[in-house]
């Protein structure tokens, strides 16, 4: 954790940090057994036991990575779930995950006023088991990581769906102040919650994008806007995005590469960011690292996360090819040996 401290402590400038994913049987196996369709809340227990095995299999690894447990039962569909929306599940072969959405509960936008966090629901009280349970089960092996939040137009995205999420900000704009609002305080109140029962490891969050990052640290989403231009998101996402980071001690935020690289520039200039993570998607054969010199001059000073496979990294590393300030996801590594040998490379190299 000493090397993250620095990179996010801005200490680490000229230097580059990696995430070696190694090529997992545990995942292998998950990827043959999975159904299609919506799948019934799973069973907590079966869960913990794939994140042991997962990662289990890096205990040996000497890379810049920290362990962690992803809930990622709950990075969609909790949220609007806490308030009384249907919750539906789908596994998610290629991470490990089962993740889950909701089905749209509100026909009129303005009826958002009705809606109430119910702590005491089934969705408050199977949030607080799960992540309790975790908890325990973990015993120090491996952290819990922060999900993502489903605030403002991503909450909207939930209760009312992408189209008429889109209709909403344009029929409804006095609306949206309270809302967005009322959609903080409905995330604040899960966050809150996560870190009085998980707490801080060694002062820090340990994050599925930056791994460990310093203080209380939360994982925003601007998903909505990359189907808006700039002006929409300097007038509804900006100021968002910065009170919840105050709220806390910043927060990181990831960016798609198929339809997001234009909020990269501006991103980087919301008050609190502490990373960027740059998402390639599985159907996209475009990744972000291709881009990696234009989005390098697009960050400013925010470190920022690419994944990048194996063969293409290590060539880039040896040519001193790869940006600086920035961490690597780097995929299909064969075995453990080879990721530490080429970890004493990454601990070296500067640009």
């Amino acid at each position: 954790m000493e090397r993250l401290g620095s990179f996010y402590a801005g200490g680490a400038r000229d230097g580059i940090f990696a995430k070696m994913m190694v090529v997992s049987p545990t995942l292998k196996e998950y990827e043959r057994f999975y159904p299609e369709g919506d799948i019934p809340y799973p069973d907590i227990r079966d869960r913990a036991v794939f994140w042991d095995r997962l990662l289990g299999e890096q205990t040996e690894l000497e890379d810049d990575s920290v362990p962690g447990a992803y809930m990622s039962e709950f990075d969609g569909g909790l949220y609007a779930g806490l308030l009384g929306s249907e919750v539906r599940f789908l596994y998610y072969p290629e991470r490990g995950w089962v993740t889950s959405m909701t089905a749209p509960a509100l026909a009129d936008f303005r009826d958002w006023r009705k809606l109430k966090l119910d702590k005491d629901g089934l969705w408050a009280k199977r949030f607080r088991e799960q992540i309790n349970y975790f908890k325990e089960k973990s015993n120090t092996k491996y952290g819990i990581a922060h999900f993502i939040l489903i605030d403002a137009l991503n909450l909207s995205i939930e209760l009312r769906g992408g189209t008429n999420m889109i209709l909403d900000v344009l029929d409804y704009p006095d609306e949206l102040p309270d809302y967005f609002e009322f959609g903080r305080e409905l995330n604040f109140w899960v966050w809150d919650s996560f870190f009085e029962i998980i707490g801080l490891y060694d002062g820090g969050t340990v994050s599925n994008y930056g791994q460990w990052m310093p203080g209380r640290i939360v994982s925003e989403s601007l998903d909505p806007f990359h189907m808006m231009s700039l002006d929409y998101f300097e007038e509804w996402g900006r100021e968002n995005a910065e009170k919840v980071f105050a709220h806390y001690d910043g927060g990181c935020i990831h960016i798609h590469q198929g339809n997001g690289k234009h909020l990269i520039q501006p991103a980087s200039t919301i008050e609190g960011i502490k990373l960027i993570a740059l998402i390639d998607e599985i159907w996209n054969d475009d990744k972000a690292y291709m881009h990696m010199d234009e989005y390098d001059g697009l960050r400013g000073d925010v470190p920022v996360l690419f994944t990048i496979p194996h063969p293409v990294f290590t060539e880039m590393l040896r040519k001193k090819h790869l940006a600086a300030n920035c961490l690597y996801n780097v995929t299909n590594v064969p075995d453990v040996d080879t990721a530490n040998r080429l970890m004493e490379e990454v601990r070296n190299y500067r640009k």
